[in-house]
Order: C-alpha cells, then sequence, then structure tokens
C-alpha cells in the first residue's frame, strides 16, 4: 500500500516531495486545496532530485532539475487535482502569496507483491 504525502502550510515558499519513479504502473493522485486567497504553481520533473554520483571516487553532483508546470497550475488560485500516470522523479510545489492554507495531498500507487 502507498503511504500519502499531506503537507499543509501558511507559508510562502518551495517545496519538494520525491516519488518512487520505479513503481510499475506508475500512477500518482495529486489534490492541492486553498482554505484562503493564495497563488501556488505545482511542477514536476524528470531529472534527480538527490545528489548523483560523479566522475572519480566520493565526488557528488548536485542535483540541478528542471521542473515543469502541471496543466492546470499556472499559477493556481483555486482548488484544483490531478493524475500523472508516465513516472517522474518529484513534484516542485511553489506558493508565491498565502493568505490562508494551501494544502497539498499526493498519493501513488504501489505494486503489491
Amino acid at each position: 500500500m502507498a503511504n500519502p504525502i499531506l503537507f499543509s502550510t501558511a507559508a510562502t515558499g518551495t517545496f519538494v516531495f520525491g516519488l518512487d519513479w520505479m513503481v510499475n504502473p506508475f500512477n500518482v493522485n495529486w489534490l492541492l486545496t486553498f482554505s484562503a486567497t493564495g497563488s501556488a504553481t505545482l511542477n514536476s520533473t524528470l531529472d534527480p532530485i538527490n545528489p548523483t554520483v560523479g566522475a572519480g571516487y566520493g565526488v557528488l553532483v548536485a542535483p540541478n532539475p528542471t521542473w515543469t508546470v502541471l496543466s492546470g497550475t499556472w499559477p493556481a488560485t483555486a482548488n484544483a487535482a490531478g493524475s500523472i500516470t508516465t513516472p517522474i522523479q518529484a513534484l516542485q510545489l511553489v506558493i508565491t502569496a498565502n493568505t490562508g492554507t494551501i494544502s497539498l495531498k499526493i498519493i501513488q500507487s504501489s505494486a503489491i507483491i
């Protein structure tokens, strides 16, 4: 069974949520809600979000992912929901304005073996 990610904040900022891109079949559902006035964008990336091993012993390459805006969240100012069925590495929530609480719920199904 998958564990949901339940995130709520009254702040602005950038928040990143890693996903298991190796799950087959890949399926992520998300719900973005606003308790008051706010503005947020939800992005996805195919790039690694953790440091990767580079050339040479013990050399780590810092992540520099390219983010792509998810449809319907450019920027979102009202509740929005969606589903992603192609593998991605992570979701990024960028909140630029917030007078209440903005919540993001993410659930990723996983295969039971």
